[in-house]
């Protein structure tokens, strides 16, 4: 394999708790090492993908769930280019190959997607089966310079062939060892996490949990971004381990002892995204004023077959047991393993907790708790003193698997991301959480629950029961349907939130991702966003309200319009009233739509224009646009 010479180079960096170690007993340190790979040049032709599309078609994926899988395995064949490869395997109790490995011309495009949409729903669930019969496919059309992956969807247990997690785990490393690596997508609440976790880490890919059937399209989407990304291929970081020091990875990455060197997989890496990992290094004692040298390298595959290094030497010197006791440590380092060590022993307390050891699960957490608790923030304490609580009286399975998850993602340094089911409920946006039924709402300052502690995104949240004396049973009233939590700004005030009525899905996330060009500066009152826009022909500041049926504007403005009908709206602390609707124009930068506006009422109105604002703009906007709310940017961006 040849050195790339020109910038396609990989930086490394080390940090260290503390540079000290003592010459008295043995010391344990914590090592941060963060790998950042080249960009990809933006005028060069990404590499090619090689892909193999692994369905399960058992009996329990009838309906829904065949339907969106088939849709997403279409929808990846339609983003593939001429040089990439692909096939489609699908399993039951039987394994069948519908479209063998070829590259994606139009012909074959047109033909895979055929074979798709004639898969039917069949029998029991040969995992293991259609997954090795797809990285065979794989294997086949592998070359230095493809990126190679198998993607298996899953709704269910292994029950035929190959069920024990680690043997799948260890064929999985082996297949990524020869050059194909596995990412796993999980649907619904009967597969096992545990063991998709395990094939995906072990095979150099992602795991994916599809709560939401609808979402699973856009699930494989983002697979597929990841991967026409990836800058540096087949990434592992090596240690060279001077005597008496040995090596412990956190976050469940793959690693090996060989000979004095300890080797950490790291897989794929994606376009310019840095990827830390922590390990514990354990250093017996030694003589004082010397040093412990470790050797750190990072290697890669770059453009074809170019490798991409760098290397870097951390040093650690031996003082007295006193001084390395009163070293200070690295603090922020410290949160950030915090994170990742929590994430570990959630999974293994997870674990228990689904074989019935609800004590031992509870007990694991507290004790990590207590271990850790100087380098938490009151936010994790409150998590995870939320997750020990319910692991002492046992979790459901939708519990379960959003806990896997969300620290799946803390110990990979992943975006959390989150897809829920959207329904338009006369006028309301309303969707569907962990079995709660929930109202969108930026126009309120709270969110209201019927139960105090809500946890939601990496977080446990307070609930008011009520907001100006209006409660969630008035509300659901109002709404016409039952709400169990109001979603208020301030819980959203920390999001990114992408609402697709179109797509009947609404995204949450506390990284952006829809950056389109329609970009709307926001302000807040109180947490609730406000934009400036042209409303009739004057330029405006007004509320955005995703809880509002309605949009509003003042008297002054409705004066210029002709009515063309009357309807019925609320709000609380108002109750119910009977507005006027005219269809008055707006501009948002350069887009030009009409909503249907209301007239504030008497003690709206002057509570809206005593702000300085103008109007409100309710729920219709979200039929007409695909819309992020970026909260922390302060922007609205529009589709």
């Amino acid at each position: 394999m040849n050195k790339n010479k020109n910038n396609n180079k990989v930086d490394l960096q080390i940090l260290a708790d503390k540079p000290v170690v003592s010459s008295e007993k043995s010391s344990t340190r914590i090592l941060e090492i963060s790998v950042t790979p080249p960009e990809n040049d933006k005028q060069k032709e990404r590499a090619p993908l090689n892909l193999s599309l692994v369905l399960d078609r058992s009996g329990s994926m009838s309906g829904e769930k065949l339907h969106f899988a088939k849709q997403a395995a279409a929808h990846v064949v339609d983003l593939l280019g001429e040089k990439d490869r692909a096939s489609i395997t699908i399993y039951d109790n039987t394994v069948e190959t519908i479209f063998a490995s070829e590259f994606m011309t139009v012909e074959n495009k047109k033909e895979a997607k055929n074979q798709i949409h004639k898969t039917q729903s069949g029998g029991s669930t040969f995992l293991s089966g259609g997954w090795l019969k797809g990285c065979e496919e794989v294997a086949r059309g592998a070359t230095d310079s493809t990126i190679n992956r198998t993607l298996l969807l899953t709704d269910g247990l292994a029950n035929v062939g190959v069920r024990d997690p680690e043997e799948l785990a260890m064929h999985s490393r082996e297949i990524y060892l020869r050059g194909v690596a596995t990412s796993c997508f999980g649907v619904g609440l009967d597969y096992d996490e545990h063991l998709l976790e395990a094939m995906a880490n072990a095979g150099g890919g992602n795991f994916h949990f599809l709560e939401t059937i609808n979402a699973i399209p856009k699930e494989f989407e983002r697979e597929f971004e990841e991967l026409v990304n990836i800058s540096l291929r087949d990434t592992e970081i090596s240690l060279q381990l001077p005597m008496g020091v040995k090596a412990e990875v956190s976050g469940g990455y793959m690693a090996e002892l060989s000979k004095d060197h300890y080797n950490i997989s790291l897989g794929s890496l994606y376009s310019g995204k840095p990827k830390s990992i922590y390990l514990k290094l354990h250093i017996d004692k030694g003589l004082e004023n010397s040093e412990a040298n470790l050797i750190v390298t990072v290697r890669g595959k770059g453009d074809g077959d170019y490798l991409s290094e760098d290397k870097k030497t951390i040093t650690f010197k031996y003082v007295s047991c006193k001084e390395e006791k009163a070293a200070e440590p690295d603090h922020q380092l410290m949160e950030r393993f915090t994170v990742v060590e929590m994430a570990d022993k959630a999974d293994e307390a997870l674990k228990r907790e689904r074989a019935g050891d609800r004590v031992g699960a509870s007990q694991i957490m507290s004790r990590t708790m207590d271990e850790n608790r100087m380098n938490m923030s009151a936010p994790m304490i409150d998590k995870f003193q939320h997750m020990s609580s319910q692991m002492k009286t046992g979790l459901d399975e939708n519990t379960r698997k959003q806990y896997h998850q969300e620290e799946y993602t803390n110990k990979r340094g992943l975006n959390l991301i989150r897809d829920f089911k959207l329904q338009m409920v006369n006028g309301h946006l309303v969707t569907q959480i962990e079995g709660s039924s929930v109202l969108i709402d930026t126009g309120i300052p709270i969110s209201l629950g019927e139960i105090s502690q809500w946890h939601f995104l990496n977080e446990v949240h307070t609930l008011s029961p009520e907001y100006m004396g209006v409660t969630l049973d008035y509300i659901s009233k109002m709404v016409g349907t039952r709400v169990d939590i109001l979603l208020g700004a301030d819980i959203l005030k920390q999001l990114y939130v992408l609402i697709d009525l179109k797509e009947n899905r609404i995204t949450c996330s506390k990284q952006t991702f829809l950056k389109a060009e329609n970009k709307i500066p926001m302000i807040n009152f109180m947490g609730v966003p406000i934009a400036k826009l042209l409303v009739g022909e004057n330029e405006s500041e007004v509320f955005i309200d995703t809880g509002a049926k309605l949009s509003y504007v003042s008297h002054t403005i409705a004066a210029g319009y002709t009515p063309i009908g009357k309807e019925k709206d609320f709000y609380p602390g108002l109750g119910e009233f009977e507005t006027e609707i005219f269809r008055i124009p707006f501009q948002i930068g350069r887009i030009k739509f009409d909503l249907r506006c209301g007239i504030l009422p008497g003690l709206l109105e002057k509570a809206v224009l005593v702000t300085g604002k103008s109007g409100i703009v309710g729920s219709e906007l979200y039929q007409k646009f695909q819309v992020e709310l970026a909260f922390p940017e302060d922007v609205m961006y529009l589709k």
